[in-house]
């Protein structure tokens, strides 16, 4: 499904023109805040990735990818296994420069991965991480399953209600996108736990 036709759909939805280009425009933007908010409020596979860096020989620091909002795991490859590069809760002080040799420790600091000592060689640096959703266009097929799809159109509701002021359909269309984050979050926790945890 093209990200135009789920505009329309939600147009219709809301009982829009279909035809007014106005509208068209400003629910592409109602979209994309939408989907910035996804991995702010929920963790999903569906929006992680693998990406590299590559540590360079004598550096201890890498730029980090473009769309990359907060990794889950770092790693590099040695003999077909994975080695965890971990972080530190005193990486300033595990930090030296004047030595080299196989990264042990990371930080992240803005859009930079450092490591605790310089490169003996060249590296590549795994990443998974949750990455940006935005990066779209009307023309673009929406690539997630179509629970997370119902999601984002609550969100974007949202944000026509708001726009049209009519508050009470507004608060209704966030009640539904909250609690579908809230259970992608906690499909994820199943996912990546193995069970519910319940209140007693």
């Amino acid at each position: 499904m093209l990200i135009s036709e789920i505009i329309t759909e939600v147009i219709q939805d809301v009982g829009g023109d279909t035809s007014d280009t106005d509208l068209d425009a400003l629910m592409l933007v109602w979209t994309k805040g939408t989907l910035r908010r996804f991995p702010m409020f929920a963790r999903s596979r569906q929006i992680k990735t693998i990406g590299s860096v590559t540590l360079s020989s004598g550096a201890n620091s890498a730029s980090l990818p473009t769309d990359f909002i907060k990794e889950s795991y770092v790693y590099r490859t040695s003999s077909g296994a994975d080695i965890e590069i971990e972080t530190h809760p005193h990486f300033k002080n595990v930090v030296n420069t004047s030595d080299s040799g196989i990264p042990t420790y990371y930080e992240i600091v803005g859009t930079t991965i450092y490591f605790d000592k310089n490169a003996d060689t060249d590296y590549t640096i795994y990443i998974e991480y949750f990455k940006e959703l935005d990066d779209i266009a009307s023309t673009d097929t929406w690539s997630y399953d179509t629970s997370m799809l119902e999601v984002m159109k609550d969100g974007m509701k949202s944000y026509y209600y708001g726009y049209v002021e009519d508050k009470t359909m507004r608060d209704d269309s966030l009640i539904l996108f909250k609690n579908g984050l809230d259970e992608m979050e906690a499909q994820y926790v199943v996912e990546t736990g193995g069970k519910y945890i319940y209140e007693s």
